[in-house]
């Protein structure tokens, strides 16, 4: 362990519980975007933008959707298909996961034809960098986006609305996590008292733009 920080912000880590919690008792830490019991988190809540997009699909004709998931343990990608499972179930829409090779614009562009075989018409990627990929791979196969398969990333990175079509895309408070995440620490430095999971009072949401439309 470094000796030159006080404290650790670890953004959604690949670590076991286990040796997070070691951590703790080395230096404060904070988790973002992963829950470990003990530990303070800052977790945003994923169910209101996943809800909007489901919703939305279904209300566009979609009846079979694949979340397009980050390979390996990831507590992020799980809990986002479970938000995702639960909408689909509650809309009476069929979902499927997948995982991808990796959650990159090539990742996106090597599960393509993964997806057009699994007969779905609307993907929900775990990131917009997949999305991307995902999008720019079927196109070169000219299958048209939206008009075969409506796409929706997630995070609304910077870029995300330059491509063409403009991606819609699940807006999560990537900024408002890492200020939450540096106010707990410095308070947990300080020796204030911190409740160990904040749900972000700025929820995710659906951001509507061309990659996304009605069934053919």
């Amino acid at each position: 362990m470094p000796g030159t920080v006080d404290g650790l912000i670890l953004a959604s880590p690949r670590m076991d519980d286990r040796n997070i919690s070691e951590l703790t008792t080395e230096k404060p830490v904070v988790v973002v975007n992963r829950e470990v019991d003990g530990v303070p988190c800052v977790v945003p809540d994923v169910d209101r933008g996943i809800s909007q997009t489901v919703r939305n699909l279904a209300g566009q004709g979609h009846r079979k959707v694949l979340y397009a998931g980050r390979p390996g343990e990831s507590w992020m990608s799980g809990r986002r298909w479970a938000g995702i499972e639960a909408a689909c179930d509650w809309s009476r829409v069929d979902a499927v996961c997948m995982d991808s090779m990796s959650p990159t614009v090539e990742g996106g562009r090597k599960l393509a034809r993964e997806v057009v075989e699994a007969g779905v018409t609307a993907v929900i990627a775990y990131n917009d960098l997949l999305a991307i990929g995902l999008m720019q791979e079927l196109q070169a196969a000219g299958i048209s986006v939206p008009g075969t398969v409506s796409i929706v990333g997630f995070d609304d990175i910077f870029g995300a609305d330059f491509t063409s079509p403009p991606l819609t895309t699940i807006r999560s408070p990537l900024h408002e996590c890492g200020v939450r995440a540096a106010a707990r620490l410095l308070a947990g430095l300080a020796g204030g008292h911190e409740t160990r999971k904040a749900m972000l009072p700025i929820e995710t949401e659906l951001i509507l733009r061309g990659s996304s439309g009605p069934i053919p």
